[in-house]
């Protein structure tokens, strides 16, 4: 017998969708601050939601502006460097300063659920069809859309194969923090329902 192919299942955002998403995630905000502000980071880095719920304050390099997850903590299974762009640092920073390991800790020390917070934000957006991880391939849709290559937002996304980010997309550090920058600036600008803004490299005076 031939195994059945499986046939990724394919969702992206439009203007407008991103756009309800976004107020919807700023409404979840008055009701659960910490599952919001995860929710946000996912958008804005294409990070998987298993490693932002367990993500621990000592992965997080303010300094270097970058998440150091370790191999153990990776579906790859090697270590992961992922830029964090102005967004995002915008969102760790607004985090209250909580005594606890995790950056996004749950109740009694258990590892947050962002299950019933996606369902009320996914309902209020009307996008009852939009899973957690579509938010990764918002991401990586929103980079295509910007004219990056795909092997360029398979490095952020930490694919290792060309085909699994063509899935995604459909169609060195510098470059990867620019187009970070460039996605997540983007991706902040549709949920908040504004222009996108490019980032403009400044050159350095003699």
């Amino acid at each position: 017998m031939r195994p059945y192919r499986e046939v990724p299942r394919e969702r992206w955002l439009t203007p407008s969708e991103t756009e309800r998403l976004g107020a919807a995630i700023r409404a979840e905000g008055g009701h659960d601050p910490l599952a919001a502000a995860a929710l946000k980071l996912l958008a804005l880095t294409g990070v998987r939601a298993s490693e932002v719920q367990i993500l621990r304050r000592a992965e997080v390099d303010l300094e270097g502006a970058c998440l150091r997850l370790p191999a153990e903590r990776t579906k790859e299974k090697r270590p992961k460097t992922i830029p964090l762009t102005a967004p995002a640092l915008a969102v760790l920073s607004a985090l209250p300063r909580l005594d606890d390991e995790l950056l996004f800790p749950g109740t009694r020390g258990r590892v947050r659920s962002l299950k019933a917070s996606w369902d009320r934000v996914r309902t209020a957006a009307g996008l009852q069809d939009l899973r957690l991880h579509d938010l990764r391939h918002v991401y990586a849709t929103t980079g295509v859309g910007a004219g990056m290559g795909l092997p360029l937002i398979g490095s952020l996304l930490g694919h290792r194969a060309a085909a699994t980010t063509q899935r995604y997309a459909h169609a060195a550090d510098d470059p990867r923090r620019e187009a970070a920058e460039r996605i997540a600036a983007r991706v902040a600008a549709a949920l908040d329902g504004k222009p996108a803004a490019e980032v403009v490299k400044l050159r350095e005076s003699a």
